[in-house]
């Protein structure tokens, strides 16, 4: 059941090597199963960059992970690093039992 609200997911992909560094970067998002990808461009001097991922999640638990360059384009020392998961809880109480909204 979809509680009908939309959240932003915000994702920071941030530099942390000293190599050469990709200017496209895909950042994608995997909740309860469906795929959302977006591609991030980094500036010559640019370490961090912000994705915002709009979601509706469905109340109850829902499952989150963010994963930066799920293809491994980039070099990198460490492709550990790249991911997270979590679950996010979302529950719904009426602010009075007589409120019908």
């Amino acid at each position: 059941m979809f509680c009908g609200c939309e959240f932003n997911v915000g994702v920071i992909a941030t530099r942390t090597g000293t190599g050469a560094l990709s200017t496209d970067v895909q950042v994608q998002l995997e909740k309860n199963g469906a795929t959302f990808t977006k591609t991030v461009n980094f500036g010559p001097t640019e370490m961090t960059k912000q994705v915002i991922f709009p979601v509706n999640l469905k109340l109850g638990k829902n499952q989150l992970t963010v994963t930066i360059d799920p293809s491994n384009k980039t070099a990198e020392t460490d492709e550990a690093n790249n991911s997270f998961s979590g679950t996010v809880m979302v529950s719904w109480k009426r602010a009075n039992p007589g409120d019908k909204n």
